[in-house]
């Protein structure tokens, strides 16, 4: 397993115009969901299905 980071965009499936830019997102190759800080789905309307406390 790997992990790298990425600039990317996250936009609204539902409402494409709403988008937001993420940088540094962390890419880990053996993960089976996306780690996106809530603050960022907020922006663009997108719910939180699941959350995790570390």
């Amino acid at each position: 397993m790997e992990t790298f980071h990425i600039d990317c965009i996250i936009s609204n499936p539902f409402s494409p115009k709403k988008s937001i830019s993420v940088k540094k997102l962390m890419v880990d190759t053996g993960a089976e969901y996306s780690w996106i800080p809530r603050e960022k789905l907020e922006k663009v309307s997108i719910k939180v299905r699941k959350m995790c406390r570390l």
